[in-house]
């Protein structure tokens, strides 16, 4: 179990093309959490109902001039091997590392069965 793990994030860090020319480029492992709707849109970026939305740890806002507000990112689940984009809405200072949030319909759509509460874990994402 160990290395299909281990594979599947290899995999996933491979196939995500990482983005050059932003102010955050790289691949980043961690773990994808729920994004809580009722959590302010601290980016004032406005999305539609169906769309989904990610949350980012505080210190990708440092320098201040690097906001990755309404970027797009590609967040792929280890477990599942699902990808999926997102709009960075908001800055957590709850998350650490190079975790992520992600709404309702985001987890969806990571999980392997499409239920919200299998699409959370260990998982791979990058700035498009």
């Amino acid at each position: 179990m160990k290395f299909t793990t281990v594979f599947f994030a290899a995999l996933a860090a491979t196939l995500a093309q990482a983005c050059d020319h932003c102010p955050h480029p790289g691949n980043f492992p961690g773990n994808v959490y729920g994004y809580l709707t009722t959590t302010p849109n601290s980016c004032d970026v406005t999305v539609g109902p169906d769309d989904i939305v990610a949350s980012l740890p505080a210190s990708f806002w440092v320098p201040r001039d690097e906001s990755p507000c309404d970027e797009p990112i590609s967040v792929t689940l280890t477990s599942s091997g699902k990808t999926v984009t997102a709009i960075v809405v908001n800055s957590d200072p709850n998350l650490s590392n190079d975790d992520i949030g992600l709404n309702t319909a985001g987890l969806a759509a990571l999980a392997a069965d499409s239920d919200p509460n299998h699409g959370s874990g260990p998982a791979v994402w990058t700035f498009l």
